[in-house]
C-alpha cells in the first residue's frame, strides 16, 4: 500500500517544533539529520524513505546510504550540487555510487543467506505474526518460506523476545514509546497484542511526519495526528477499547493525562544530551501506573558522542535488571534494561 503525502501536516509540524523551548529540540546528534531529512521530504516525498534513492531514513529506519552527499544541508549541500554539475566530477560520483551499491550488494547477499538459514528466524516466525513489513521501499529484506521480511522487523521481535521474557505484554493496555522511528515496533506489537490498544508514539519532526504517515497506511483511522492533537491543550485517550495511536511532538508530552502500563525508548536515549534524557524521564514516570514497566534499550556501539548504555538506568528513580544479548546481527549486541512491575 502506498504512504500518502500530507506536506500541509508536515510543515505545521516543522514550524510549530521551532518554536519550543531548546530541551525539546533535536539535540546535536540529530540536529544535521533532521535537516538533511526534511529538505529530501520536501524534495522528494516519503514513498522511498526505506530504500535506496535517499538518505531520509538514516539512523531510524532500514534505508541503505549509497550517497553520502545526500546527507549534507545548506551551504555546503548547495556548493558541492554545483561542483557535481560539472561532467567530469559528476561521472566520477556516479562511480562512487556504483562501487558502494555493489559493495551493498554483496553484503546484503550474505546477510540474506545467514538470516533465511536461521533457526532463530525460524522461532520468531512461529511465536509471532509478521506481516505486511516492507513498505515504503524497504530493500533489507530476506526471503523465508515463500515470504519477504524486513530484516529490521525480524531484528526488532529478535530483542522484543527477550524483553518478553521478563514482560507480560499480554495484560497491557497502554504504552509510551519515546523515540518510535517510523512506527514499526508500534506495527508489530498491534500485530501480536489485542490487548494493546492505546499508543503514545513521540518523536521529533520530520521523523515524526514519517511514522506518522507509515502507520497510516497500516491502521486507517487509528492515527490521531498532530494536525488534530497539535490544538489540544491536553491529551488522552479515549476511555474505551478502540486502537488509538497519538503522534505526539516532544514538547507534546507534558500534556499527557492518563495512566501507562509501559515506557519504552530503544537506541534514541543514547543519542540524546543528557538533560533531555532526564526531562523524558521525569515527565514520563509521572503517567506510569503503579504496576508498569520500562523497558530500554541500546545498541553496542556508542562513543563520546552518546551517553553510555549502563547510564541510561540512572535516570529514573527505580530498580532495573541490565543484560546484555547477541543480536540476530553477526557480532552485534543489546543492553536491556527492565523495570518490572510490582507483582
Amino acid at each position: 500500500m502506498e504512504i500518502n503525502e500530507d506536506y500541509e501536516l508536515l510543515e505545521l509540524m516543522v514550524k510549530d517544533s521551532a518554536l519550543a523551548e531548546g530541551i525539546y529540540s533535536p539535540g546535536p546528534y540529530w540536529k544535521r539529520k533532521s535537516q538533511s531529512a526534511l529538505r529530501q521530504i520536501r524534495q522528494e516525498g516519503i514513498s522511498d524513505f526505506r530504500g535506496r534513492s535517499n538518505s531520509i531514513g538514516l539512523s531510524f529506519t532500514d534505508s541503505e546510504l549509497l550517497d553520502v552527499t545526500t546527507v549534507l544541508v545548506g551551504m555546503k549541500y548547495r556548493i558541492l550540487s554545483w561542483v557535481l554539475s560539472f561532467p567530469g566530477l559528476a561521472r566520477v560520483h556516479k562511480a562512487q555510487v556504483a562501487a558502494t551499491q555493489s559493495h551493498s550488494d554483496e553484503k546484503m547477499f550474505w546477510k540474506r543467506a545467514q538470516l533465511a538459514g536461521s533457526a532463530r528466524v525460524d522461532e520468531l516466525l512461529t511465536k509471532y505474526s509478521v506481516e505486511d513489513t516492507t513498505r515504503a521501499g524497504c530493500f533489507d529484506s530476506v526471503e523465508v518460506d515463500n515470504r519477504t521480511i524486513s530484516t529490521l522487523y525480524l531484528e526488532l521481535l529478535d530483542t522484543h523476545d527477550r524483553l518478553s521474557e521478563q514482560i507480560d505484554y499480554a495484560r497491557m493496555h497502554s504504552m509510551l514509546e519515546i523515540g518510535g522511528g517510523f512506527g514499526a515496533y508500534t506495527h508489530l506489537l498491534i500485530l501480536n497484542y489485542p490487548n494493546l490498544k492505546k499508543f503514545l508514539y513521540l518523536d521529533i519532526s520530520p521523523n515524526l511526519y514519517i511514522g506518522t504517515q507509515y502507520l497510516k497506511s497500516h491502521f486507517p483511522g487509528a492515527v490521531r495526528d498532530y494536525r488534530e492533537l497539535g490544538k489540544q491543550d491536553s491529551i488522552r485517550f479515549t476511555k474505551d477499547d478502540s486502537l488509538e495511536i497519538l503522534c505526539i511532538t516532544p514538547f507534546q508530552l507534558q500534556e499527557f493525562v492518563g495512566s501507562l502500563d509501559l515506557i519504552h525508548n530503544s537506541n534514541s536515549f543514547v543519542e540524546m544530551p543528557a538533560e533531555v534524557v532526564a526531562n523524558y524521564a521525569d515527565i514520563s514516570f509521572r503517567s506510569l501506573a503503579n504496576d508498569g514497566a520500562i523497558t530500554l534499550v541500546s545498541y553496542d556501539g556508542f562513543d563520546k558522542s552518546t551517553i553510555a548504555p549502563q547510564d541510561l538506568p540512572g535516570f529514573f528513580s527505580v530498580e532495573f535488571e541490565s543484560s546484555i544479548i547477541q543480536t540476530l546481527g553477526p557480532g552485534r549486541t543489546n543492553y536491556l534494561f527492565v523495570h518490572k512491575p510490582l507483582t
